[in-house]
């Protein structure tokens, strides 16, 4: 878990190392972490099978992180897809625009109110949904970035479908201009915009955005749609981030599998064999 000391804060003029009068404020981004025992579930696909962590789920938890995350990642493709058009069985997808807000660095201050950063994200929506057609989009805040975790850095991620007049490629200045005026900042503050009907990016862009933050996880909340996505199923299915085909639950993993498959830290990183033999199976059904 990240320490209050870890996290600075920027400044456009000057960097800040957080002092004792922020760390208050810090620390009502922070949540303690815990950790599950988990069990393992035996999925098949067309790449074979594999294992899958199944665990307390609550996103608090850093053993269930990776399956909360592809969880997530799972509904979001869904709604992907639903968007699309299927022929036969082959699948077509929509052009999806994935959309970066970053908020300047000497506003963040700002936007630690978790309050205020909804306001916002509200906003934007309007914005893309009246000025650039914007159908439905998915939400999620990244607390932090990548190159630097110790430094508070929120940006907004937004994956978002063009109505049918949409034009084929948004004017990013325009919408880097309409963006400066809700945060009321003089200059064209920074967004990045990708576009993909391709089912693999896609997969990947959903994976990325909806990643769970275990220890900011209180502050952040659940990812957030707006407009009209497609409706889902209550249960919703298991995706292959490989194949991209529905996952098989087949039951959980033996004991004797676990000792088998699973190290101490966790399933391998280069994973299980791709047949995992029905003798460590404990089936859900008789097959």
């Amino acid at each position: 878990m990240l320490n209050n000391s870890q996290i600075v804060l920027e400044d456009d003029s000057h960097y800040v190392q957080c002092t004792d009068t922020l760390s208050p404020v810090i620390e009502e981004l922070l949540n303690e972490t815990t950790n599950c025992t988990p069990g393992y579930l035996v999925t098949e696909c067309k790449c074979g099978r594999k294992l899958i962590v199944s665990g307390c789920e609550r996103l608090i938890c850093k053993t269930c992180e990776k399956h909360n995350t592809q969880h997530r990642a799972d509904r979001v493709m869904q709604r992907v897809i639903k968007s699309g058009h299927q022929c036969g069985i082959k699948i077509h997808y929509p052009k999806m625009i994935y959309t970066i807000f970053t908020i300047p660095m000497h506003l963040r201050y700002k936007y630690y109110d978790r309050k205020v950063l909804t306001e916002l994200i509200k906003q934007i929506w309007n914005v893309l949904k009246y000025n650039f057609d914007a159908k439905w989009c998915m939400v999620a805040v990244h607390p932090i970035s990548e190159k630097n975790p110790t430094v508070f850095h929120p940006h907004i991620n937004i994956l978002w479908l063009q109505g049918s007049i949409g034009a084929e490629y948004i004017d990013v200045e325009e919408l880097k201009a309409q963006y400066g005026v809700l945060l009321d900042y003089e200059g064209l503050p920074d967004v990045r915009t990708r576009y993909s009907n391709k089912a693999g990016q896609l997969y990947h862009w959903c994976s990325y955005i909806v990643r769970v933050f275990p220890e900011f996880s209180r502050w952040l909340g659940n990812i957030r749609y707006y407009g009209k996505p497609p409706k889902l199923d209550a249960k919703g299915e298991c995706i292959c981030h490989v194949c991209l085909c529905h996952l098989n639950v087949l039951g959980y993993l033996t004991d004797e599998g676990v000792q088998l498959f699973v190290k101490s830290d966790g399933i391998d990183a280069t994973g299980p064999p791709a047949e995992i033999s029905s003798y460590y199976i404990n089936f859900f059904v008789d097959l």
